[in-house]
């Protein structure tokens, strides 16, 4: 049984090496305004977009690959995208190189995300929910370990510094764990873990569903839009929060602090409601987050609502 909690610890560390490429990507925009005085801000954020298009709807085909190929191999693969895609936006030169490098990078990212939790969950079907809150959370608190290294490379170093030395360190990091990581096997099947029974509360199916079948089902569909629904809102603070403060006048050092807070908070609640989830159900534990989350974004809302309409003196 302690093998498992290896291969939750390495899969735990591979998810906090790709959290920089989309929570600390704020603190790179406006160096790359200054450093190339003919992009504008929607010309690069243009590149986040990208990233997230990328980071998501490449998953599709993931399953398959890392069924094939096995954890170690795809998550390896997803290091050396990582790797690669991060550490070549410190010498981009023009918007289009930094679309396909930042692309690469989600991809990667895509790969690691997907394998990391896939390869967690098989060793742990006795705690799910639990699990699945810790190696996401790996993701959403991952950055703050990091955003005020990076902040201070981009103020001494400049920001291809800060892209580089990250890019090089997580892409190494990932590969390194990636060659411990694997799926359980037949000895597995026969342990207590394995066979423990979960929670009366968590209701599920003995059914199989092959990818078409699963498509067939409305359930899919809910599951599909609640989860666009609940992460534009974040994505669009999260890859704004640095223009935004400015245009507030908020220094960089409370930028910086809000940053980090809200990675932890983020991560925090992951493990949260990953472990509640596995005591009240799905169901519930994905309602009550999902209502906070619909209310705190109300007054950032109203506040970008105010400030564009002349009304911050309200």
């Amino acid at each position: 049984m302690k093998s498992r909690w290896i291969q939750f610890g390495s899969a735990l560390v591979a998810m906090i090496m790709i959290a920089n490429l989309q929570y600390a990507w704020t603190l790179f925009v406006a160096p790359l305004q200054r450093a190339h005085a003919t992009w504008d801000l929607p010309g690069i954020q243009w590149g986040v977009t990208l990233f997230l298009i990328f980071e998501t709807w490449v998953t599709p085909v993931e399953g398959w690959l890392i069924d094939s190929l096995g954890p170690r191999i795809f998550l390896s693969m997803g290091g050396v995208l990582v790797g690669i895609g991060w550490t070549a936006l410190a010498y981009v030169q023009t918007l289009m190189q930094l679309y396909v490098f930042y692309a690469i990078a989600g991809v990667g990212a895509a790969f690691v995300y997907s394998g990391s939790i896939a390869t967690a969950l098989k060793w742990f079907p006795d705690k799910r929910g639990t699990v699945s809150g810790f190696i996401t959370a790996g993701f959403g608190a991952g950055a703050a370990l990091f955003i005020p290294l990076i902040t201070y490379l981009i103020r001494t170093s400049g920001y291809n510094t800060a892209f580089l030395y990250t890019g090089i360190g997580q892409g190494i990091v990932i590969l390194l764990v990636a060659q411990v990581l694997h799926n359980p096997g037949p000895e597995f099947k026969v342990s207590k873990a394995a066979k423990k029974m979960p929670s009366l509360k968590i209701r599920r199916t003995p059914s199989q569903f092959t990818s078409l079948e699963m498509l067939l089902t409305p359930q899919f569909y809910l599951l599909f839009l609640t989860f666009v629904m609940i992460n534009v809102g974040g994505a669009m603070i999260t890859v704004q929060g640095a223009p935004v403060a400015r245009s507030f006048n908020i220094s960089a050092a409370a930028l910086t602090s809000a940053l980090v807070a809200g990675r932890l908070f983020n991560g925090g609640g992951r493990i949260f409601w990953g472990w509640i989830s596995d005591r009240i159900g799905r169901e519930m534990a994905m309602f009550i987050p999902y209502a906070l989350q619909a209310f705190s974004l109300i007054p950032h809302s109203s506040s970008v609502i105010a400030r564009g309409c002349g009304l911050t003196s309200l």
